[in-house]
């Protein structure tokens, strides 16, 4: 191992130690983490579908609004992860106003939904209501 390797691997120590004890809290708490800091209100559901409006924390400085339609398999909290770790956070800092449709979890009950169902019914059905709720 050469002069420069043994530096690097001195002047790296500290930070990597420091993550590892991190990812040990991390991992030995029984807590669940807390995500979807953000806050929001439902201003529309149907079904198991609901539609979020985040409350912005600044004054809103675009015109258009965004609506965020996630994967339908996939739970949408991954964009609003963690407070400092979230799209949603960072869109309303920016002055955006921002709409999330959230699916739900579907079960048996869901058995005859098709994808058209969500396409042709849902979708438009949020943008309507974002369109009337933003102005």
């Amino acid at each position: 191992m050469t002069i420069e390797n043994n530096q690097w691997l001195t002047d790296q120590m500290p930070a990597s130690f420091s993550r590892f004890k991190r990812a040990l809290e991390v991992l030995t708490t029984d807590a669940d983490p807390q995500v979807g800091p953000t806050p929001k209100e439902s201003i529309w559901t149907k079904n198991k579908a609901t539609l979020y409006r985040y409350v912005p924390p600044v004054e809103r400085e675009h015109s258009v609004p965004l609506l965020l339609v996630y994967a339908l398999i996939n739970k949408p909290y991954i964009l609003d992860l963690t407070e400092g770790n979230s799209l949603v956070e960072y869109l309303t800092n920016k002055g955006f106003d921002v709409y999330l449709l959230e699916w739900g979890t579907p079960g048996m009950e869901d058995r005859h939904m098709k994808l058209d169902d969500y396409i042709v019914d849902y979708i438009p059905r949020a943008v309507r209501k974002v369109l009337q709720k933003s102005g």
